[in-house]
């Protein structure tokens, strides 16, 4: 449900028409948190292979005992990643509550109006749960990656065509691509959930406009640094969508609440 925060204000409007709101990113912190819920399901196999797979490798010349370890492996893959949803549940929900306790204490702050009967808990919209099961599935992705990096390069050395030397070398060579493809997933996801909960909180207040804050990273898209500072409405997208939308797009919004009407000079 929303409301209409230009109407609620408790403070004069004097000759402002419109009051900027701070923008809202998450925490380092939050950040690698979410990080090490990813790449937990990486380090798994990478221990797997080390104390069980690698064992097998010199002592017998039948693949069973590899196959045997890989199904034991695979019921502990799935033992953990019950424990990883649950912390990643854990994260959202923890994410969501500093999120919105930012973004009142701002609006408190800039107008005077205290939104806190107003807002609605995030962890029960439907848009956020569904960045929670795609979260779900894309950890499940990096596990069967990790596994499959490991198996390809165990049958190699049954089949003749690699040593174990070989081997170990081509898994910690890819497990450190899984580690980086799991690491830019996080930060991607981050950057997703951050401007998830900005829109919502703004469309839950009735504001229309933002004002486009480039990511300031090295590596940018040129049509994101050129909006920078440029004010957009929701409901209006730019081509490739709001900020942090696109993969990969660091970039986050400041609300702008229009007080007399939505006039843009």
């Amino acid at each position: 449900m929303s409301f209409n925060l230009a109407k609620t204000l408790t403070v004069k409007k004097s000759r402002r028409d419109r009051i900027k709101f701070n923008r809202i990113v998450l925490t380092k912190r939050q950040k690698a948190e979410l990080r090490a819920i990813y790449l937990r399901t990486v380090y798994y196999w990478q221990e797997v292979y080390a104390d069980q797979i690698l064992q097998e490798l010199p002592t017998t010349d039948s693949i069973e005992g590899a196959e045997n370890e890989f199904d034991r492996a695979e019921k502990g893959a799935g033992v953990l990643i019950r424990v990883l949803v649950a912390d990643l549940e854990n994260w959202f929900t923890k994410t969501i509550g500093w999120h919105t306790e930012k973004w009142q204490e701002d609006v408190k702050n800039k107008t005077g109006t205290d939104i806190k009967g107003f807002t609605k808990d995030l962890t029960k919209d439907e848009k956020v749960k569904a960045l929670i099961k795609a979260n779900t599935s894309l950890i499940k992705d990096i596990s069967s990656t990790a596994r499959k990096s490991v198996e390809y390069a165990v049958y190699e050395v049954f089949t003749g065509r690699s040593t174990r030397t070989e081997a170990t070398k081509q898994i910690n060579k890819a497990l450190r691509s899984t580690v980086k493809r799991a690491t830019n997933i996080a930060n991607d996801q981050a950057n997703k959930l951050n401007a998830r909960l900005n829109r919502e909180r703004n469309e839950e207040a009735e504001i229309d406009w933002y004002e486009w804050v480039h990511s300031g990273k090295t590596n940018f898209r040129k049509d994101h640094k050129a909006r920078h500072g440029k004010l957009f409405r929701w409901d209006d997208p730019p081509s490739g969508g709001h900020p942090g939308e696109e993969i990969n797009c660091g970039c986050t919004s400041k609300a702008v609440l229009m007080i007399d009407g939505e006039r843009i000079n």
